[in-house]
């Protein structure tokens, strides 16, 4: 039984957590070139603070990318939450510590746009035409179970019994 070809929408998102991972991996690296000079302004909050969150995320979105890319399960259920994690992180930033009034002003869109990206991840991950790209990962103790009666081309994709 051969996988089934990746979906285009899994592909899609897949390359855009992969692009926010690495978004945020540069952030690490300007964050630490320029931590030194940050300080002296007295820039809130502190530099470093900044630069392991980025790293944090960093990690997060790459390791998210990668587990979407091999159909992992933990990827459904992890990359809604992490992007509304990550939604909330950037509004407290810019609520609490952004104090020019014209960088405030595009809260809206950032909510706008984080609000969609959940709604798309998760129409992703959820969708039932991708069912069978992710039942590989999902059911294979189901599938492979030995006291199991029908075979998996008896059972078909769900598991459950065709007659």
């Amino acid at each position: 039984m051969s996988k089934p070809r990746r979906p285009f929408f899994v592909t899609i998102t897949a390359v855009g957590v992969f692009l926010l991972g690495t978004w945020n991996g540069w952030r690490t690296i300007e964050l630490a070139q320029q931590s030194t000079f940050l300080l002296q302004l007295g820039v809130r909050p502190n530099p470093y603070a900044r630069l392991v969150m980025a790293l944090i995320w960093s990690i997060l979105f790459l390791t998210l990318a990668v587990a979407l890319w091999q159909r992992r399960t933990v990827a459904r259920r992890l990359l809604p939450f992490s992007l509304l994690l990550y939604a909330i992180y950037h509004l407290i930033l810019l609520a609490l510590f952004v104090q020019a009034p014209a960088a405030r002003q595009g809260w809206q869109a950032t909510v706008l746009l984080a609000v969609a990206a959940i709604l798309w991840t998760t129409w992703v991950a959820y969708r039932p035409a991708y069912r069978t790209y992710w039942r590989d990962q999902e059911n294979s103790a189901v599938i492979a179970h030995a006291a199991s009666p029908r075979t998996v081309r008896e059972r078909g994709d769900d598991g459950e019994s065709k007659d």
